[in-house]
């Protein structure tokens, strides 16, 4: 799906009054305009399909027609989507500022390349995975002798939006041997990335790394609670081959010993 124009183009936000209560007009440049006035500023998170209903719900309002939709992650709020002229109406207080953001991935503008030094302060993701700098450095020291492969999606103007490593080689053969079986770890990409197919671009490209290296089985571990990667990994040819206890430790950034309890399936995929 093309990427909306107004994604390009600032939208243009103006103030006006309704049932003696101030509320505002976002206008895109398509001519498309909707009336807000919520108790606070919403943020507006681009999706990949349009959505066609009129909902009352919490958390997430989706606009009609548009691939986008409305979401407030701290506080719960009702919305009434009229889906016959594609305007959202909240009341209470004006909206101080809408932003938007998470553009459409555009393909020109990534870039899958391996992981440098100066990369590893940004696997930090602005500190929601800081506890695990020490692992990311210990990978990092392991790729430089070979025995791992990361990878890292950098997306013109956004930096880093995803991310997979692979061991090559571990003290478990049956996750990989060095030889013809590799392991597949910390796979993530951003949150308002997600459901683009760059997951599906990721690990086609380790895919095809580890063929030209010559192996055969690509293994990895995940959470049982993990619906989502359970499928995402299932469609791409990985099944479940047996249960792990998912029972680790490591010295987070502080060092710190932390203990790990989280039950997963193994999964297995023959490359060729």
């Amino acid at each position: 799906m093309p990427s909306p124009p107004w994604l390009y183009i600032p939208p243009i936000l103006s103030a006006r009054t309704k049932h003696s209560a101030p509320s505002w007009n976002l206008t895109q440049p398509n001519g498309d305009s909707s009336s807000l006035s919520p108790p606070e500023k919403p943020s507006v998170t681009w999706a990949s399909h349009p959505v066609h209903c009129i909902k009352k719900f919490l958390e997430h309002c989706v606009l009609p027609g548009w691939t986008g939709w409305f979401t407030q992650k701290k506080k719960s709020w009702h919305c009434l989507i009229n889906c016959s002229n594609n305007k959202l109406w909240r009341s209470n207080h004006p909206v101080a500022e809408i932003t938007i953001h998470n553009p459409q991935i555009s393909w020109s503008d990534l870039l899958i390349r391996h992981v440098r030094a100066e990369d590893l302060p940004a696997l930090e993701w602005d500190g929601e995975y800081t506890h695990f700098r020490r692992l990311y450095s210990e990978a990092f020291r392991r790729a430089q002798m070979g025995l791992s492969v990361l990878w890292v999606a950098e997306f013109t103007g956004h930096g880093i939006i995803g991310q997979v490593f692979v061991q090559l080689k571990c003290d478990r053969p049956e996750l990989c041997n060095g030889v013809d079986r590799a392991y597949l770890y910390a796979f993530r990409v951003k949150e308002e990335f997600r459901s683009q197919g760059l997951g599906a671009r990721l690990l086609a490209t380790v895919e095809d790394d580890l063929r030209h290296r010559g192996f055969h089985f690509l293994t990895l571990n995940v959470a049982r609670v993990n619906e989502r990667a359970l499928s995402f990994y299932q469609r791409h040819g990985f099944h479940i081959v047996a249960p792990e206890p998912g029972r680790w430790s490591y010295l987070d950034h502080e060092g710190r010993v932390v203990e790990v309890h989280e039950p997963a399936w193994r999964m297995e995929k023959r490359l060729y």
